[in-house]
């Protein structure tokens, strides 16, 4: 209610300011700052802080309205009823901001009056808050309400010009036609709606997607921040996608038909009534609800056991799960009950003895013999002959195979691996030797050199590269040593929501891959060799090296807003996609107000930045740089200089942004007779970094380099 007194004040100032007969700039300024009052009156009302409406605190609104949306996505339940304030919030600043945006149409001064064209927008904006608060939570008395709406709507658009003695006519009028479309609105169905709004989405692309199967060349996947799921869990865990379990000889890929039967759960637990009742106290709960993601396999952590909430989820025997038909995308929710080892390294270390054979095919390589011709590459022309490392402990390879493995590139490999393993007493320590010496060793670069064979370049001459090479690299070793290890890919366990416990938000920064190394009646326990330089938030390894971690057991958490596998919505077969989609009519009204309100502060803002001095607007500039191309997916190195980072861009193919930097270079640190770049290159080097990369990368752009300028001063 103090929302709407907040805005129809704003309106009794708009038409007060019209009749005062003001210059025309100077009305159009105080009617500016009134609807601008006014909005941000209402939003404070509902509960915004009045600090975040400030240019200054642009950046956190955003972060606050993504978190925010983010937990609205899903399976929820209207009126909210959950613990994220900033969700609750996301849906009451839609009303002052679609009243606000109202008003200003509705009663702008002007010397001929409020046009026609403006009234019946502001009644769209009027009409369109109600539509998407009925949609998303039908009252009762629908019929009714819709006459009643039709009553309003006539009167605003022919009240104002009827004379006294129509009005009974018009409300005679406007009551048949209520009472003719009322028996027709009765026999609409509505489970079969004509407008399909719930499957609408709010992105104009399809999502983005990954190739899981390692290829060691350079980074071709986004890496701009969007985030691509949600996960609402009791602790952080790698979130698997694919399982890498074959070797080709110079890759690692996931097999067409996995060879390594059903091996995914220790020997106790393949009973399946022991996972049913929870014996274990490895057994996980948790929701996830995807965001930028489109993927054909299910994104889970450990080994998935049931997943409620998608139609057709297949069970692959490499633990991988499929999606059969539509592919996750945006909206979708689930839950997943997982088995997810967290086994200390007393644990691990106790788990020795003989492994059970058909974990055979997990100490299986593709190994490329001598070449046919002089200096054969990766081709048809260096044949491939598939070996089988002895399970540890059960001896060593045999005399052909060893000759082979001499003669191969990877002889220094398998000799390396052997070292490093050579005086481990159990499985975890050899495990723990080659994971550290990776880590302490090798050097995290995303520009690895190219090479016939990535892997054995990597491990004897490069020693650079991104998680590919260091997990590839781990799982190779350990294979020849005889320990069944795969690759998984996936995403690191992301970002904790600050507003809400339990909730990690995964970005297209945490796409990962890492080690999965097997162990006797504990099960497949992950490793991660990868350094800390890799920007995969979060990342953390096993309990033995991380103490940290070593709490990630026990009973099943209670999840809010999770499906009850008995619930009777689950018989239904309804996708998660379509209540996932509800809220973003919301988003769109409250996105067009925002835009209204922005509209001014971005005038004045760069009204402001143009009367700096050269220096002060320079050093402005400089400031922003670095936080801001981090945001757009062009994080600055360390020691990195302005004439470095043009040379860069430029080399990228980004001809404006460098000529941008080299502006900015002059006028920040030249003879002072160069101005800094104008608002126009700034706006240029921003549209550049951001082109084609979807709409999710433009509004970053914006909030990283906002309209206007940057800031005067810090902070």
């Amino acid at each position: 209610m103090l929302a709407v007194l907040a805005i129809a004040g704003g309106a009794v100032a708009l038409l007060a300011i019209g009749r005062a007969r003001l210059p025309r700039l100077a009305t159009g300024a105080l009617a500016g700052v009134a609807v601008v009052a006014a909005t941000a009156l209402g939003l404070a009302a509902v509960g915004v802080s009045l600090g975040l409406l400030w240019p200054a605190g642009w950046d956190q609104l955003g972060v606050n309205l993504d978190r925010g949306l983010s937990g609205l996505a899903g399976d929820i339940d209207y009126p909210y009823r959950g613990a994220n304030e900033w969700s609750r919030l996301a849906i009451l600043a839609a009303a002052p901001l679609a009243l606000g945006l109202a008003a200003a149409l509705a009663f702008w001064p002007s010397r001929d009056g409020t046009s026609s064209r403006l009234r019946f927008a502001s009644l769209l904006a009027l009409v369109a808050l109600y539509a998407t608060a009925v949609a998303i939570n039908a009252p009762s008395s629908a019929l009714l309400r819709g006459f009643l709406l039709l009553a309003l709507i006539a009167a605003w658009l022919w009240l104002p010009r009827l004379r006294t003695r129509d009005l009974l006519v018009a409300a005679g009028l406007v009551a048949l036609a209520g009472a003719i479309a009322l028996p027709a609105a009765a026999r609409l169905n509505a489970s079969d709606p004509w407008i399909h709004y719930q499957d609408w989405t709010w992105a104009t692309d399809t999502g983005v997607g990954y190739r899981w199967n390692h290829s060691y060349g350079p980074l071709d996947w986004p890496r701009d921040g969007s985030t691509m799921f949600a996960v609402q869990s009791d602790q952080p865990h790698y979130w698997r996608t694919v399982v890498l379990d074959r070797f080709d000889g110079h890759r690692w890929e996931r097999s067409e038909e996995s060879q390594a039967g059903t091996v995914e759960l220790p020997e106790t637990l393949r009973n399946d009534d022991a996972v049913a009742f929870g014996d274990s106290e490895w057994l996980r709960r948790v929701r996830i609800t995807v965001g930028g993601l489109r993927s054909d396999f299910v994104v889970a952590p450990g080994t998935p056991l049931a997943v409620d909430g998608l139609d057709g989820a297949l069970a692959s025997p490499d633990g991988t799960t499929v999606v059969d038909g539509k592919p996750l995308s945006e909206g979708d929710s689930y839950l997943v009950t997982a088995y997810v080892p967290s086994p200390s390294a007393a644990e691990m270390r106790a788990a020795e003895g003989d492994y059970d054979v058909t974990l055979a095919p997990y100490t299986q390589l593709a190994i490329p013999g001598p070449a046919t011709i002089e200096n054969a590459g990766p081709s048809a022309l260096r044949p491939e002959t598939l070996v089988t490392f002895p399970l540890r402990g059960g001896g060593s390879p045999s005399p052909d195979d060893r000759a082979l493995l001499e003669a191969s590139p990877y002889a220094g490999a398998y000799r390396l691996a052997l070292e490093l393993t050579a005086d481990q007493p159990t499985t975890f320590d050899a495990v723990s030797a080659i994971e550290d010496h990776l880590r302490q060793t090798y050097t995290y670069s995303e520009e690895p050199p190219p090479s016939d064979f990535p892997l054995a370049s990597f491990l004897l001459e490069d020693r650079i590269g991104y998680c590919q090479q260091f997990s590839g690299a781990m799982a190779l070793m350990l294979r020849m040593v005889g320990i069944p290890a795969r690759v998984a890919s996936g995403f690191a366990p992301g970002s904790p929501d600050l507003d809400e416990d339990g909730l990690f938000q995964i970005e297209d920064l945490d796409a990962h891959s890492w080690v999965e190394v097997y162990f006797s009646g504990i099960g497949w326990v992950a490793f991660d060799p990868t350094p800390a330089a890799s920007p995969a938030a979060s990342q953390f390894v096993n309990a033995a090296s991380n103490p940290a971690s070593a709490n990630l057991r026990g009973e099943f958490p209670e999840i809010e807003g999770a499906r009850n596998p008995d619930d009777p919505r689950r018989e239904r077969g309804a996708r998660s996609d379509s209540s996932g989609t509800l809220f973003f009519p919301i988003a769109g009204a409250l996105l067009l107000g925002f835009a209204a309100l922005a509209g001014v502060a971005v005038a004045i803002r760069a009204a402001r930045f143009r009367r700096l001095d050269p220096g002060r607007a320079a050093e402005a500039q400089v400031r922003e740089l670095g936080p801001g191309l981090g945001r757009m997916g062009w994080p600055v190195r360390d020691g990195e200089t302005l004439r470095r980072l043009e040379w860069r861009l430029r080399r990228a193919g980004k001809p404006k942004s460098a000529g941008y930097l080299a502006g900015l270079r002059n006028g920040r640190y030249g003879n002072g007779a160069s101005a800094p770049p104008t608002l126009a290159a700034r706006r240029s080097l921003r549209g550049e970094l951001t082109h084609a990369r979807g709409l999710g990368a433009r509004i970053r752009g914006l909030l990283a380099l906002p309209p206007g300028g940057p800031r005067s001063k810090p902070g």
